[in-house]
């Protein structure tokens, strides 16, 4: 949440963002996709950015980081105030995406760029910069090895009238298109991440929803279906 293009891409607009320390906790990341969060630690700090947000944009941040709670905290700015602030703590012990894994792993190469590139904006401290760039991370699957589906060869065809008549809601299956091919999505109903998902992707193209939610910084963020290859 460094990063501008991840905040306005959930419709997030700080009223105002300035680089700072939090005091007394200690960056981890967590969980199979190594996730960052902020541990409690005494007489530890690490920096970041301090937004100022409305309570409307905290509410919805509070959603979208539903696997850590706000915990209240101090900041210290660069010209040395205190402030009162909140951050994201206490991660769960379980893997928050679900596939059970409960081993912590390092960042993401795609989530250090993007902390990277909001902490330049920013400018945050650059020894801060250089061991966010010196940290273990998962490397970015490459282009060869990206999944492929399999297209049966009778696959009917749809209109996105279609697909856009499967919300997912009053008893309707939920559908998306991707890459050309329809796809349903057969999560059940009171299934966690099923409100989710539906807001995401129900009755849409995928490819939108996941460049803007899931940022990729080598990639870039196409705005519209026909800039995407």
């Amino acid at each position: 949440m460094m990063n501008n293009v991840s905040l306005s891409a959930r419709k997030l607009y700080p009223k105002q963002s300035i680089p700072g320390e939090l005091q007394d906790f200690e960056l981890i990341f967590y969980g199979s996709q190594g996730m960052a969060a902020a541990k409690p630690a005494s007489g530890k700090s690490f920096h970041g950015v301090l937004h100022k947000m409305t309570d409307e944009d905290m509410k919805a941040l509070d959603k979208i980081e539903a696997t850590v709670s706000r915990t209240e905290a101090k900041a210290k700015l660069y010209d040395g105030t205190i402030v009162d602030c909140t951050c994201y703590s206490n991660p769960p012990k379980e893997d928050p995406t679900g596939a059970g894994n409960t081993e912590d792993k390092p960042p993401t190469e795609r989530y250090i760029d993007i902390m990277v590139e909001g902490a330049r904006n920013h400018k945050v401290d650059d020894n801060y910069i250089q061991g966010l760039l010196k940290m273990d991370s998962q490397p970015r699957t490459k282009v060869a090895d990206f999944e492929k589906w399999e297209r049966p060869a009778d696959l009917p065809t749809w209109t996105m009238k279609e697909v856009e008549a499967g919300t997912g809601g009053d008893g309707q299956p939920m559908y998306s298109a991707l890459n050309g091919v329809v796809v349903e999505c057969l999560l059940p109903k009171d299934a966690p991440f099923y409100g989710p998902t539906q807001n995401l992707f129900a009755g849409k193209h995928m490819e939108i929803p996941c460049s803007t939610t899931w940022y990729e910084p080598k990639y870039g963020l196409p705005d519209s279906i026909d800039k995407f290859t």
